[in-house]
């Protein structure tokens, strides 16, 4: 049985575009940041997923993660790209510029 970034690799191997988003418009890595999945955020942005990617409500995938509480996920795209999030407001709940040093 393959385990879920198995799964992934997988299909990239097989040039599946990771960027096609399901019936309901959400993108795997919107559905890897809501389940704390960070292996497979970074097989999937390894594979050309964006860390600009937005949810059907034009959410960011660095809010999504905030939002359900997946801070090694927050932590790991502010460090990845703390730069392009910085103009991102996060209504407050996070600040970037302590991200890694909070103690979630």
């Amino acid at each position: 049985m393959l385990h879920a970034v198995e799964a992934i690799e997988y299909l990239i191997e097989k040039e599946v575009d990771v960027r096609v988003p399901d019936v309901n418009g959400i993108q795997p890595i919107t559905v890897a940041c809501e389940r704390g999945a960070l292996d497979i955020v970074i097989a999937l942005l390894k594979a050309g997923a964006s860390v600009r990617t937005v949810d059907k409500n034009l959410v960011p995938i660095l809010q999504v993660a905030v939002q359900k509480g997946k801070y090694d996920i927050v932590n790991f795209l502010l460090n990845l790209h703390r730069d392009e999030f910085a103009s991102y407001e996060l209504a407050g709940v996070v600040d970037p510029a302590d991200a890694n040093t909070q103690d979630w």
